[in-house]
């Protein structure tokens, strides 16, 4: 809503700023909101115009002048030149539209003849103001422009019509009927703000996003460590034990909270109660490996209980619902869990095609699958040659190596969160030592557990870091590395599901798999 006037300017006169010739004028204008830059809306207006010379029985001019535009208004408060919470808001506006009215007066061509006209033309506008910031919807605003008019002179005079032009003098109030939003209340509005659940208090750049000066994904605000990479709270965890180096006694070597962040050092003296579990009346976990098609690489391993009726195993399929596919149907470790039935490709899991007899269940010309094995060409990775699903479409391997499942090697036992192998577990491994050592074609996996206290995170490291212990103790004892694998499942694959002190050490363990070249 805005008070103002339009002043002439032509070949009458000019009356920029001549308030002695003031004639008052009103308007209104609704705009939108459409980027911190830039507003666009609608605006309509109305003046009385009135122009009279040195002598007004020679000419004058008056009119009823209405205005219809649209405009485009670029705002310096946009965030770069100025905060957009400025208390004051410079502006300058483009605008195109309509002007309607009549004029009539003392003609200054025909020696002051009366003269009536009636006006419809397109004018623009170009003007620049200023909003004053009052309170949160409520803004002044004060601007100046300049109207240039198309059509013909609307002054009585017609030697130079082109000179016709008026200029506006604005001032007025603006309400705003909405708040810009700011979900997070970090200064930058939604419409802008890429980062749209900003912490509260965090520092934010020009797009709203947090200040994360090292690039560690973890904001400043949230950041211990600000000026360096790291994982655990921001800060560098060298020994990867999520315990930050600055709180690490020992940030060099992996360890444990209760240690200040070093190896729990057990001596040989200690009591061993506790880390002796009677683990040979306790069921053990059924390895399955599945071969694959390239000799040289690993196999797939799958693991289930031979426990029944367990709420792990819902089929009582002995295979444990959370490697199994199908945990309300009873299946085969081969299909996955899964019935015959159904069947998945061991890669991508999407189903496929099932055998009937020697043949594949597909219809005649085998679309989509060029070697009919029953495998889709897209997931088949030996598309042209015949192949077992569980070897991804390729020829099963005949020379794999034996599982020796007749060689039963005994688990070793830790401490909670501990690496250290005890006096009791080593005197164990030198009997697998002596196996291994007696015939050279034996090899040995080696799986490493935790109990399911902590995060899946560090059991995952604390297994791994327990099967590399037991690794590193055969090499120095004389066997070979090439003959050695290892993996850690931190607390995936439970042998004792209760919550004793007994249970949790039995889960505490490394596995012992035999296996022939």
């Amino acid at each position: 809503m805005n008070y103002g006037s339009i002043q002439y300017s032509g070949e009458l006169g000019n009356q920029l700023l001549d308030f002695s010739q003031w004639q008052s004028g009103y308007g209104l204008s609704l705009s939108h909101y459409i980027s911190p830059s830039f507003n666009a809306g609608l605006q309509a207006g109305y003046n009385f115009l009135s122009v009279t010379g040195p002598d007004s029985m020679t000419f004058s001019m008056y009119g009823n002048i209405y205005t219809s535009i649209g405009y485009v208004e670029y705002k310096l408060a946009n965030g770069y030149l100025l905060k957009e919470k400025s208390l004051i808001q410079p502006y300058i506006k483009a605008a195109g539209g309509l002007i309607n009215g009549k004029t009539w007066g003392s003609s200054m061509d025909n020696a002051g003849e009366p003269y009536n006209m009636n006006i419809q033309t397109l004018g623009f506008l170009l003007s620049a103001g200023c909003k004053f910031k009052i309170t949160d919807h409520i803004n002044a605003f004060v601007d100046l422009g300049n109207y240039w008019i198309v059509d013909e002179g609307i002054d009585g005079a017609r030697s130079n019509p082109a000179k016709d032009m008026f200029y506006t003098l604005n001032a007025g109030l603006i309400y705003s009927f909405g708040k810009v939003k700011d979900s997070d209340k970090d200064g930058v509005h939604d419409t802008k703000d890429k980062c749209p659940n900003t912490p509260i208090g965090c520092k934010v750049n020009a797009i709203g996003c947090p200040v994360d000066t090292d690039n560690d994904s973890i904001p400043d605000c949230l950041d211990d460590c600000p000026d360096q990479f790291g994982s655990i709270i921001g800060c560098p965890d060298k020994d990867g034990d999520n315990i930050p180096d600055f709180k690490d006694k020992c940030p060099e070597e992996f360890g444990t909270i209760g240690n200040k962040g070093c190896p729990e050092q057990l001596p040989n003296t200690e009591n061993q109660q506790g880390i002796t579990p009677n683990d040979d009346s306790k069921t053990s976990v059924n390895i399955y490996l599945v071969a694959p098609a390239n000799n040289n690489s690993l196999p797939t391993i799958y693991s289930s209980s031979n426990r029944h009726g367990l709420a792990f195993d819902s089929d009582g399929d002995q295979i444990a619902d959370n490697i199994d596919h199908c945990p309300d149907l009873k299946g085969t470790i081969e299909n996955f869990g899964c019935p015959p039935s159904i069947s998945f490709d061991s890669l991508t899991m999407l189903p496929v095609i099932n055998y009937a007899g020697d043949k594949p269940a597909i219809i005649p010309g085998c679309p989509g699958d060029k070697d009919c094995d029953g495998i889709a060409d897209e997931i088949d990775k030996c598309p042209e040659i015949a192949g077992d699903i569980k070897n991804k479409g390729c020829k099963a391997s005949s020379s794999f190596a034996k599982w020796r499942s007749d060689i039963k090697v005994p688990a070793v036992h830790f401490a909670t969160g501990s690496t250290y192998l005890t006096e009791y577990s080593r005197e164990r491994l030198k009997k697998l030592i002596d196996l291994l050592t007696k015939d050279p074609n034996l090899n040995v996996w080696i799986f490493g557990h935790t109990d399911a206290k902590g995060s899946s995170e560090i059991n995952i490291k604390i297994s791994e870091k327990r099967a590399t212990s037991v690794v590193d103790f055969l090499i120095a004892n004389g066997i070979d590395s090439s003959r050695i694998f290892s993996m850690g499942f931190g607390e995936t694959f439970p042998v004792a599901f209760g919550h004793t002190n007994e249970d949790q050490l039995l889960n505490r363990r490394i596995d012992f798999y035999i296996f022939e070249k």
